[in-house]
């Protein structure tokens, strides 16, 4: 799902100027209920990741989100494949 929504994001930005995509972040970690700081983590890595190939607006916590960078290795590294493969 992450991959997918990043790589489509991609091509709307590319194929269709103007466009602006949106979606809700926690979708992507709701099987990871209970456990709140490794869902924050994913919100993170997907949300880093989606802006840098051009989504204009996440649906989010704001105030319950760790900055990307502050996310400890190897956990981001780890978090980043389950994102993008």
């Amino acid at each position: 799902y992450g991959k997918d929504f990043i790589m489509a994001t991609k091509w709307i930005v590319d194929n269709l100027p103007g466009a602006k995509i949106s979606g809700g972040v926690s979708n992507l970690s709701f099987g990871f209920r209970g456990l709140t700081a490794l869902r924050e983590a994913i919100h993170a890595v997907f949300l880093y990741h989606a802006i840098q190939n051009g989504m204009t607006m996440g649906i989010v916590n704001a105030g319950a989100m760790p900055i990307y960078e502050a996310i400890e290795q190897p956990m981001r590294d780890y978090i980043e494949q389950v994102v993008l493969n």
